[in-house]
């Protein structure tokens, strides 16, 4: 969010009424140069309440209980209908890489690896035991959400399946994107001729300019 871009987009989450938007905001203070209050102060929840966004927060980001609640408050905003449909901002005050003695709250817990001794200093300094990659079985089961996923793809075919019977021909069109597939002309097409063509004729260009090139064909062609 410390790019302008960034914030155009929010600008027209709000005028779109994007009220199934949920966004956290990751308030740590530091960034890749250290801390961000000598050049970054602006408020944060001030200015999304101006693009009109519904903001909850700051909430402690390490508790789960506030998380959930949060969460909970903002689906229910995104739902009311006498509220502004608008997108919903939770400010979250974290500590980066809480829990290691010698990075939190760091630059350094930014972009490097904690490396082995930080690594183990940490286990010890949240008091986990458990070995990497291991995880424990009361964990494994509360996040468990396979009952819930066949439920929700049980109802998903059941929709689709009345999609189906009232609109046939825009049924198989999303069929074949989701499954992947192409246009005979997308499948026919060399696309290493195309990115060759690209890199000889403009071999210097911004990659979000050859990203843009790539697009302006697809576009057309995924009608």
């Amino acid at each position: 969010l410390m790019e302008g871009i960034s914030h155009e987009a929010c600008s027209l989450a709000s005028l779109w009424g994007l009220s199934k938007l949920i966004c956290f905001y990751d308030s740590n203070g530091i960034s890749i140069d250290g801390e961000v209050d000598p050049w970054f102060n602006e408020n944060v929840k001030q200015r999304f309440t101006a693009y009109g966004w519904n903001v909850i927060g700051p909430i402690d980001g390490h508790d789960f209980g506030e998380i959930s609640k949060s969460i909970s408050n903002a689906l229910e905003h995104s739902t009311n209908s006498d509220k502004k449909n608008s997108p919903t901002l939770i400010i979250c005050k974290t500590m980066i890489g809480k829990g290691s003695p010698n990075r939190q709250n760091t630059s350094k817990a930014h972009g490097e690896s904690l490396g082995e001794k930080e690594i183990s200093e940490t286990r010890k300094n949240l008091d986990w035991h458990h070995a990497p990659f291991v995880i424990p079985e009361n964990i494994r089961k509360s996040w468990n959400s396979r009952k819930f996923g066949r439920a929700c793809e049980g109802a998903w075919k059941n929709l689709f399946k009345s999609y189906r019977a009232k609109y046939p021909e825009l049924s198989k069109k999303l069929k074949f994107r989701v499954n992947g597939n192409y246009d005979k002309n997308l499948v026919d097409f060399d696309f290493k001729n195309l990115i060759k063509k690209y890199n000889s004729e403009l071999p210097n260009i911004a990659t979000r300019k050859a990203s843009q090139n790539i697009l302006n064909f697809l576009g057309p062609n995924l009608d």
